[in-house]
Protein backbone atom coordinates (compact mmCIF):
# COMPACT_ATOMS: atom_id res chain seq x y z
CA UNK A 1 0.00 0.00 0.00
CA UNK A 2 1.09 3.80 -0.54
CA UNK A 3 3.05 5.34 1.91
CA UNK A 4 0.88 7.58 3.12
CA UNK A 5 2.85 9.71 6.01
CA UNK A 6 1.30 13.12 5.63
CA UNK A 7 4.16 15.00 7.57
CA UNK A 8 6.52 14.16 4.38
CA UNK A 9 5.43 16.61 1.13
CA UNK A 10 4.09 15.12 -1.32
CA UNK A 11 5.75 15.97 -4.72
CA UNK A 12 4.88 15.11 -8.40
CA UNK A 13 7.37 13.10 -10.65
CA UNK A 14 7.25 12.71 -14.23
CA UNK A 15 8.68 9.21 -15.11
CA UNK A 16 10.11 8.13 -18.03
CA UNK A 17 10.58 4.63 -19.11
CA UNK A 18 11.69 4.03 -22.60
CA UNK A 19 11.25 0.17 -22.41
CA UNK A 20 8.51 -0.58 -20.08
CA UNK A 21 8.59 -4.33 -19.82
CA UNK A 22 10.13 -6.87 -17.31
CA UNK A 23 11.94 -5.82 -14.24
CA UNK A 24 11.65 -2.29 -15.73
CA UNK A 25 8.05 -1.99 -15.45
CA UNK A 26 7.56 -3.87 -12.22
CA UNK A 27 10.12 -1.88 -10.45
CA UNK A 28 8.69 1.36 -11.81
CA UNK A 29 4.76 0.46 -11.21
CA UNK A 30 6.01 -1.03 -7.40
CA UNK A 31 7.44 2.85 -7.09
CA UNK A 32 4.12 4.42 -7.98
CA UNK A 33 2.29 2.20 -5.76
CA UNK A 34 4.21 2.62 -3.06
CA UNK A 35 5.96 6.11 -3.00
CA UNK A 36 4.75 8.83 -1.04
CA UNK A 37 5.05 10.42 -4.03
CA UNK A 38 2.62 11.10 -7.15
CA UNK A 39 3.94 9.60 -10.53
CA UNK A 40 2.83 10.55 -13.73
CA UNK A 41 4.19 7.87 -16.06
CA UNK A 42 4.91 8.04 -19.94
CA UNK A 43 6.66 4.70 -21.28
CA UNK A 44 7.61 2.84 -24.51
CA UNK A 45 7.26 -0.39 -25.85
CA UNK A 46 9.10 -3.49 -24.17
CA UNK A 47 10.84 -3.98 -27.89
CA UNK A 48 14.11 -3.50 -30.32
CA UNK A 49 16.07 -1.79 -27.48
CA UNK A 50 18.42 0.10 -29.68
CA UNK A 51 15.31 1.61 -31.85
CA UNK A 52 13.99 2.13 -28.09
CA UNK A 53 16.91 4.49 -27.15
CA UNK A 54 17.06 6.04 -30.61
CA UNK A 55 13.37 7.04 -31.22
CA UNK A 56 12.03 7.19 -27.63
CA UNK A 57 13.32 11.17 -27.03
CA UNK A 58 11.90 12.33 -30.03
CA UNK A 59 8.51 9.97 -29.38
CA UNK A 60 7.75 10.99 -26.35
CA UNK A 61 8.71 14.86 -26.56
CA UNK A 62 5.93 14.68 -29.69
CA UNK A 63 3.40 12.64 -27.37
CA UNK A 64 3.82 15.51 -24.66
CA UNK A 65 3.74 18.64 -27.10
CA UNK A 66 0.55 17.32 -29.02
CA UNK A 67 -1.37 17.43 -25.48
CA UNK A 68 0.02 20.70 -24.57
CA UNK A 69 -1.18 22.05 -27.69
CA UNK A 70 -4.89 21.30 -27.09
CA UNK A 71 -5.22 20.83 -23.18
CA UNK A 72 -6.43 23.58 -20.98
CA UNK A 73 -3.43 24.85 -18.86
CA UNK A 74 -5.21 24.01 -15.29
CA UNK A 75 -5.67 20.41 -16.36
CA UNK A 76 -1.76 19.86 -16.69
CA UNK A 77 -0.20 19.26 -13.29
CA UNK A 78 3.44 20.70 -13.29
CA UNK A 79 5.80 17.95 -11.99
CA UNK A 80 9.06 18.92 -9.43
CA UNK A 81 11.12 16.59 -10.97
CA UNK A 82 11.88 14.13 -13.61
CA UNK A 83 12.33 10.59 -13.00
CA UNK A 84 14.14 8.98 -15.85
CA UNK A 85 15.76 5.62 -16.59
CA UNK A 86 19.09 5.48 -18.57
CA UNK A 87 17.19 4.02 -21.80
CA UNK A 88 16.61 7.72 -22.19
CA UNK A 89 18.82 9.80 -24.55
CA UNK A 90 18.77 12.46 -22.12
CA UNK A 91 20.65 15.01 -24.18
CA UNK A 92 18.72 14.40 -27.04
CA UNK A 93 14.80 14.30 -25.13
CA UNK A 94 15.74 17.76 -23.87
CA UNK A 95 17.02 19.27 -27.24
CA UNK A 96 13.83 18.39 -28.48
CA UNK A 97 11.80 20.12 -25.54
CA UNK A 98 14.25 22.95 -26.04
CA UNK A 99 12.93 23.14 -29.38
CA UNK A 100 9.44 24.00 -28.35
CA UNK A 101 10.58 27.28 -27.42
CA UNK A 102 11.61 29.34 -30.72
CA UNK A 103 8.80 27.31 -32.70
CA UNK A 104 6.42 29.89 -33.52
CA UNK A 105 3.77 27.45 -34.16
CA UNK A 106 4.18 26.22 -30.39
CA UNK A 107 1.64 27.50 -28.32
CA UNK A 108 2.29 29.47 -25.09
CA UNK A 109 0.89 26.35 -22.95
CA UNK A 110 3.50 24.13 -24.84
CA UNK A 111 6.34 26.79 -24.52
CA UNK A 112 5.48 27.61 -20.80
CA UNK A 113 5.42 23.71 -19.92
CA UNK A 114 8.81 22.81 -21.92
CA UNK A 115 10.41 25.56 -20.04
CA UNK A 116 9.34 23.94 -16.81
CA UNK A 117 10.66 20.71 -17.30
CA UNK A 118 14.02 21.80 -18.91
CA UNK A 119 14.11 23.48 -15.16
CA UNK A 120 13.49 21.04 -13.13
CA UNK A 121 15.99 18.65 -11.41
CA UNK A 122 16.34 15.43 -13.10
CA UNK A 123 17.05 11.67 -11.46
CA UNK A 124 18.24 8.72 -14.02
CA UNK A 125 17.93 5.42 -12.75
CA UNK A 126 20.85 2.75 -13.89
CA UNK A 127 18.72 -0.67 -14.20
CA UNK A 128 21.91 -1.47 -16.75
CA UNK A 129 24.49 0.64 -18.52
CA UNK A 130 25.84 0.16 -22.20
CA UNK A 131 29.15 0.76 -21.26
CA UNK A 132 29.59 -2.40 -19.43
CA UNK A 133 26.52 -4.32 -20.69
CA UNK A 134 27.92 -8.01 -21.90
CA UNK A 135 27.49 -8.08 -25.73
CA UNK A 136 26.43 -11.34 -27.48
CA UNK A 137 29.01 -12.96 -29.46
CA UNK A 138 27.39 -12.69 -32.52
CA UNK A 139 26.89 -8.72 -32.34
CA UNK A 140 30.04 -6.14 -32.73
CA UNK A 141 30.19 -3.45 -29.85
CA UNK A 142 28.59 -0.10 -30.67
CA UNK A 143 29.95 2.60 -28.14
CA UNK A 144 27.64 4.52 -28.97
CA UNK A 145 24.79 3.65 -27.05
CA UNK A 146 27.13 3.61 -24.00
CA UNK A 147 28.42 7.59 -24.68
CA UNK A 148 24.66 8.23 -25.11
CA UNK A 149 24.27 6.91 -21.19
CA UNK A 150 27.50 8.75 -20.13
CA UNK A 151 26.22 12.04 -21.71
CA UNK A 152 23.42 11.85 -19.74
CA UNK A 153 24.41 10.62 -16.63
CA UNK A 154 26.81 14.03 -17.04
CA UNK A 155 23.40 16.21 -17.67
CA UNK A 156 21.22 14.59 -14.86
CA UNK A 157 21.10 15.90 -11.63
CA UNK A 158 21.76 13.15 -10.05
CA UNK A 159 22.65 9.22 -10.97
CA UNK A 160 21.01 6.35 -9.19
CA UNK A 161 22.45 2.51 -9.66
CA UNK A 162 20.90 -0.11 -8.67
CA UNK A 163 24.04 -1.89 -6.91
CA UNK A 164 27.10 -0.28 -5.80
CA UNK A 165 28.99 -2.63 -7.62
CA UNK A 166 27.06 -1.01 -10.82
CA UNK A 167 28.15 2.52 -9.68
CA UNK A 168 31.55 1.47 -9.22
CA UNK A 169 31.29 -0.17 -12.97
CA UNK A 170 30.04 2.25 -14.83
CA UNK A 171 32.37 5.43 -13.42
CA UNK A 172 35.23 2.89 -13.68
CA UNK A 173 34.43 2.30 -17.89
CA UNK A 174 34.01 5.78 -18.11
CA UNK A 175 36.92 6.80 -16.91
CA UNK A 176 38.94 4.13 -19.33
CA UNK A 177 36.45 5.18 -22.04
CA UNK A 178 37.22 8.55 -21.70
CA UNK A 179 40.96 8.41 -21.59
CA UNK A 180 40.24 6.21 -25.14
CA UNK A 181 39.05 9.52 -26.85
CA UNK A 182 41.36 11.57 -29.27
CA UNK A 183 40.76 14.61 -27.63
CA UNK A 184 38.40 16.40 -25.28
CA UNK A 185 39.31 14.26 -21.93
CA UNK A 186 38.40 17.27 -19.36
CA UNK A 187 34.97 18.51 -20.69
CA UNK A 188 33.46 15.16 -19.44
CA UNK A 189 33.91 16.39 -15.74
CA UNK A 190 34.06 12.21 -14.63
CA UNK A 191 34.80 13.69 -11.40
CA UNK A 192 31.18 15.60 -11.01
CA UNK A 193 29.38 12.62 -11.75
CA UNK A 194 30.98 10.39 -9.40
CA UNK A 195 29.83 13.20 -6.69
CA UNK A 196 26.33 13.03 -7.96
CA UNK A 197 26.10 9.45 -7.82
CA UNK A 198 24.05 7.09 -5.29
CA UNK A 199 23.49 3.69 -4.60
CA UNK A 200 19.14 2.88 -4.90
CA UNK A 201 18.37 -0.78 -5.10
CA UNK A 202 15.36 -1.37 -6.47
CA UNK A 203 14.21 -3.37 -3.98
CA UNK A 204 12.26 -6.61 -4.73
CA UNK A 205 8.78 -8.25 -3.18
CA UNK A 206 9.40 -10.88 -0.68
CA UNK A 207 7.49 -14.34 -2.43
CA UNK A 208 4.28 -16.29 -1.19
CA UNK A 209 1.70 -17.90 -2.21
CA UNK A 210 -2.04 -18.06 -0.84
CA UNK A 211 -3.03 -21.50 1.05
CA UNK A 212 -5.46 -22.73 -1.75
CA UNK A 213 -2.05 -22.05 -4.07
CA UNK A 214 0.26 -24.21 -1.74
CA UNK A 215 -2.62 -27.32 -1.86
CA UNK A 216 -2.91 -27.11 -5.40
CA UNK A 217 0.70 -27.62 -5.57
CA UNK A 218 0.85 -30.17 -3.05
CA UNK A 219 -1.26 -32.22 -6.27
CA UNK A 220 0.57 -31.02 -8.99
CA UNK A 221 4.23 -31.17 -7.89
CA UNK A 222 5.63 -34.73 -8.20
CA UNK A 223 7.80 -35.78 -5.41
CA UNK A 224 7.15 -33.34 -2.41
CA UNK A 225 10.22 -34.65 -0.35
CA UNK A 226 13.52 -32.75 -0.17
CA UNK A 227 15.32 -35.63 -1.46
CA UNK A 228 16.87 -35.57 -3.39
CA UNK A 229 17.98 -32.23 -3.89
CA UNK A 230 16.27 -29.29 -5.75
CA UNK A 231 18.24 -26.79 -7.79
CA UNK A 232 17.12 -23.91 -9.39
CA UNK A 233 17.35 -21.43 -12.15
CA UNK A 234 15.64 -18.12 -12.55
CA UNK A 235 17.61 -16.20 -14.71
CA UNK A 236 16.91 -15.34 -18.52
CA UNK A 237 19.01 -18.15 -20.62
CA UNK A 238 20.92 -15.82 -22.53
CA UNK A 239 24.88 -15.55 -22.83
CA UNK A 240 25.60 -13.13 -20.02
CA UNK A 241 23.97 -15.58 -17.86
CA UNK A 242 26.77 -18.44 -18.47
CA UNK A 243 24.28 -20.77 -18.87
CA UNK A 244 27.45 -23.10 -20.42
CA UNK A 245 28.54 -22.95 -16.95
CA UNK A 246 25.79 -24.07 -15.77
CA UNK A 247 25.44 -27.37 -17.67
CA UNK A 248 29.24 -27.93 -16.21
CA UNK A 249 28.26 -27.62 -12.84
CA UNK A 250 25.63 -30.03 -13.19
CA UNK A 251 28.04 -32.49 -15.15
CA UNK A 252 30.33 -32.11 -12.09
CA UNK A 253 27.52 -32.62 -9.53
CA UNK A 254 26.31 -35.82 -11.20
CA UNK A 255 29.77 -36.82 -11.66
CA UNK A 256 30.52 -37.22 -7.61
CA UNK A 257 27.12 -38.95 -6.97
CA UNK A 258 25.43 -35.97 -6.04
CA UNK A 259 21.18 -36.94 -5.96
CA UNK A 260 19.56 -33.70 -7.61
CA UNK A 261 16.09 -32.30 -9.31
CA UNK A 262 16.00 -29.31 -11.64
CA UNK A 263 13.57 -26.61 -11.75
CA UNK A 264 14.47 -24.47 -14.46
CA UNK A 265 12.33 -21.15 -14.65
CA UNK A 266 13.32 -18.07 -16.69
CA UNK A 267 13.12 -16.16 -20.20
CA UNK A 268 14.22 -18.48 -23.23
CA UNK A 269 14.17 -18.76 -26.58
CA UNK A 270 13.41 -21.96 -28.90
CA UNK A 271 16.81 -22.73 -29.58
CA UNK A 272 19.04 -22.38 -26.62
CA UNK A 273 21.80 -24.65 -27.07
CA UNK A 274 22.73 -25.77 -23.41
CA UNK A 275 19.04 -25.88 -22.13
CA UNK A 276 18.99 -28.78 -24.99
CA UNK A 277 21.71 -30.55 -23.56
CA UNK A 278 19.67 -30.05 -19.92
CA UNK A 279 16.98 -31.98 -21.26
CA UNK A 280 19.03 -34.70 -23.22
CA UNK A 281 20.91 -35.55 -20.10
CA UNK A 282 18.48 -35.17 -17.35
CA UNK A 283 15.39 -35.64 -18.58
CA UNK A 284 14.41 -37.59 -15.51
CA UNK A 285 15.70 -35.24 -12.63
CA UNK A 286 13.56 -32.13 -14.19
CA UNK A 287 10.03 -30.98 -12.22
CA UNK A 288 9.63 -28.09 -14.22
CA UNK A 289 11.30 -26.68 -17.57
CA UNK A 290 9.23 -23.69 -18.87
CA UNK A 291 8.72 -19.82 -18.22
CA UNK A 292 5.92 -19.66 -15.84
CA UNK A 293 2.44 -18.63 -16.73
CA UNK A 294 1.60 -16.31 -13.66
CA UNK A 295 3.27 -14.82 -10.96
CA UNK A 296 1.34 -17.53 -8.75
CA UNK A 297 2.89 -20.28 -10.51
CA UNK A 298 6.39 -18.78 -10.73
CA UNK A 299 6.58 -18.55 -6.87
CA UNK A 300 4.99 -21.51 -6.32
CA UNK A 301 8.17 -23.04 -7.79
CA UNK A 302 10.58 -20.78 -6.26
CA UNK A 303 9.18 -22.24 -2.99
CA UNK A 304 10.00 -25.61 -3.96
CA UNK A 305 13.56 -24.64 -4.75
CA UNK A 306 16.49 -26.16 -2.44
CA UNK A 307 19.07 -24.21 -3.53
CA UNK A 308 19.02 -20.88 -6.11
CA UNK A 309 22.22 -21.48 -8.55
CA UNK A 310 23.52 -18.24 -10.79
CA UNK A 311 26.23 -18.85 -12.74
CA UNK A 312 26.68 -15.40 -14.15
CA UNK A 313 28.74 -13.01 -15.71
CA UNK A 314 26.66 -10.03 -15.55
CA UNK A 315 24.79 -9.35 -12.67
CA UNK A 316 23.79 -5.61 -11.94
CA UNK A 317 21.48 -6.28 -9.56
CA UNK A 318 19.75 -9.64 -9.12
CA UNK A 319 15.86 -9.47 -8.26
CA UNK A 320 15.36 -13.14 -9.36
CA UNK A 321 17.78 -14.58 -7.36
CA UNK A 322 16.76 -12.42 -3.96
CA UNK A 323 12.79 -13.30 -4.47
CA UNK A 324 14.17 -17.10 -4.78
CA UNK A 325 16.33 -16.45 -1.15
CA UNK A 326 13.08 -15.38 0.00
CA UNK A 327 10.80 -17.85 -0.80
CA UNK A 328 13.35 -20.43 1.32
CA UNK A 329 15.75 -21.29 -1.22
CA UNK A 330 20.12 -21.67 -0.38
CA UNK A 331 21.77 -19.21 -2.86
CA UNK A 332 25.02 -20.74 -4.69
CA UNK A 333 26.06 -17.28 -6.16
CA UNK A 334 29.41 -16.28 -7.89
CA UNK A 335 31.90 -14.23 -5.93
CA UNK A 336 31.79 -10.97 -8.16
CA UNK A 337 29.20 -8.95 -9.77
CA UNK A 338 26.40 -7.00 -7.53
CA UNK A 339 26.23 -10.73 -5.33
CA UNK A 340 28.30 -9.94 -2.79
CA UNK A 341 26.12 -6.82 -1.50
CA UNK A 342 23.02 -9.81 -1.79
CA UNK A 343 24.18 -12.34 0.46
CA UNK A 344 26.90 -13.72 3.24
CA UNK A 345 30.01 -15.01 2.31
CA UNK A 346 29.25 -18.41 2.80
CA UNK A 347 27.13 -18.41 -0.18
CA UNK A 348 30.01 -17.46 -2.60
CA UNK A 349 32.03 -19.76 -4.98
CA UNK A 350 35.11 -18.81 -6.99
CA UNK A 351 35.60 -22.48 -7.99
CA UNK A 352 32.77 -25.23 -8.71
CA UNK A 353 34.74 -27.19 -6.08
CA UNK A 354 33.69 -24.16 -4.03
CA UNK A 355 30.11 -24.28 -5.10
CA UNK A 356 29.50 -27.80 -4.70
CA UNK A 357 30.91 -26.94 -0.99
CA UNK A 358 27.98 -24.49 -0.15
CA UNK A 359 25.52 -27.44 -1.15
CA UNK A 360 27.38 -29.83 1.13
CA UNK A 361 27.72 -27.67 3.95
CA UNK A 362 23.79 -27.40 3.83
CA UNK A 363 22.97 -30.75 3.83
CA UNK A 364 21.71 -30.97 6.98
CA UNK A 365 18.49 -29.95 7.92
CA UNK A 366 19.16 -27.95 11.14
CA UNK A 367 22.53 -25.99 9.21
CA UNK A 368 20.26 -25.55 5.60
CA UNK A 369 17.52 -23.92 8.09
CA UNK A 370 20.14 -21.59 9.80
CA UNK A 371 21.77 -20.64 6.26
CA UNK A 372 18.13 -19.93 4.88
CA UNK A 373 17.25 -17.60 7.66
CA UNK A 374 20.70 -15.68 7.72
CA UNK A 375 20.40 -15.17 4.03
CA UNK A 376 16.90 -13.80 4.20
CA UNK A 377 17.93 -11.68 6.92
CA UNK A 378 20.69 -10.26 4.93
CA UNK A 379 18.16 -8.91 2.26
CA UNK A 380 15.69 -7.33 4.42
CA UNK A 381 17.01 -4.08 3.50
CA UNK A 382 16.21 -4.90 -0.16
CA UNK A 383 12.15 -5.61 0.64
CA UNK A 384 10.59 -3.13 -1.88
CA UNK A 385 8.57 -0.93 1.01
CA UNK A 386 12.23 0.04 2.67
CA UNK A 387 13.47 0.63 -1.07
CA UNK A 388 11.10 3.13 -2.27
CA UNK A 389 10.72 4.63 1.36
CA UNK A 390 14.68 5.79 0.39
CA UNK A 391 14.02 6.67 -3.25
CA UNK A 392 11.50 9.48 -1.78
CA UNK A 393 13.67 10.78 0.35
CA UNK A 394 16.42 10.71 -2.80
CA UNK A 395 12.90 12.51 -4.29
CA UNK A 396 12.76 14.96 -2.15
CA UNK A 397 16.22 16.19 -1.56
CA UNK A 398 16.67 16.66 -5.21
CA UNK A 399 13.95 18.80 -5.13
CA UNK A 400 14.80 20.72 -1.91
CA UNK A 401 18.59 20.51 -1.52
CA UNK A 402 18.23 21.66 1.83
CA UNK A 403 16.87 18.38 3.24
CA UNK A 404 20.40 17.37 2.96
CA UNK A 405 22.11 13.64 2.40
Amino acid sequence: MRNSDSSKQRNRLLAIEPYFGGSHRAFLENLRDLSAHDWELQTGEPRFWKWRMRSFPLSVAERQRKWWRTANPDDIPLPDAIFATSMLDLPCYLGHLSQALTDPQATQTEKRYCQHLLNIPIALYFHENQLTYPISPKSTPDFHYGYSNLCSALLATEVWFNSDYHRRDFINAAIQFVNKMPDDHGIHQLDKLEDKSRVLPPGFCWVGASENARTEAAHQIPSMSRQPLRIGWVARWEYDKRPDRFVELLAKMDGEGCAFQLILLGPRSDDVSELKVIEERYADKILFNAKAESTEEYRIWLQQMDYVISTADHEFFGIAVCEAISAGAIPVLPNHQSYPELVPAECLYDTYDEALAIIRNNLDSKKRRSTKTACQEHLKSYESQRCVENIDLAVSRIIDPSKGQ
